[in-house]
């Protein structure tokens, strides 16, 4: 009977330890899923940008006198750009992708890290790609106005890893071009 009761135990530790070893590889597999996934963004975003300027996709218009009186986006080359940039990335991130660790360093003993047999963790793009584009307008100045447009890639990627599958959204977000807007120059200013 004792010898049932310490395997039982034993058997029940163990189970433990391995979940706890499982859920910190699952932590370290989405870092590395977040890591992987926005560096493939920022790259995709650079590569389908690089010939591209800020005038393809805003245009400023002007009065007679010279004065800024609009800025319009160009709806066709926003949505040739979003389009580009989700396809590329769903393209380089839809193949099964492989992570893997010793099991030694998520063991939690540092003399262990970096040794014994691998364990893998897999993960695979789900569902579309989708990105947007922002604006943002800030104060330069007086007279100026900074205009900056960021592209906003959201990815859906499942993990699955020995114990269970989860799911992370990655969002990131990448500047893609920013001009400074100058206006008139006010004849009075009123400031505190």
């Amino acid at each position: 009977v004792m010898v049932v009761v310490c395997v039982v135990v034993l058997l029940v530790c163990f189970r433990c330890y391995w979940a706890s070893m499982m859920t910190r590889f699952a932590e370290l597999a989405c870092d590395n899923v977040e890591a992987t996934v926005t560096l493939t963004v920022h790259k995709t975003v650079a590569d389908v940008f690089v010939d591209a300027k800020y005038g393809d996709l805003v245009t400023v218009s002007t009065d007679t006198s010279g004065e800024i009186v609009a800025v319009e986006a160009n709806q066709s080359a926003i949505n040739l750009f979003a389009l580009q940039t989700s396809a590329a990335v769903q393209h380089l991130i839809a193949d099964k992708t492989v992570y893997a660790v010793p099991l030694g360093t998520v063991s939690g003993f540092t003399l262990l890290s970096e040794s014994g047999p691998e364990v893998q963790a897999t993960f695979r793009q789900i569902g579309l790609v989708k990105c947007r584009l922002e604006s943002e307008f800030t104060s330069a100045g007086i007279n100026q106005t900074l205009h900056r447009l960021y592209a906003v890639v959201t990815t859906s990627v499942e993990i699955a890893v020995p114990t269970a599958c989860r799911t992370v959204v990655v969002e990131t977000s990448v500047l893609v071009c920013e001009t400074v807007i100058v206006g008139k120059v006010p004849q009075v200013y009123l400031g505190k």
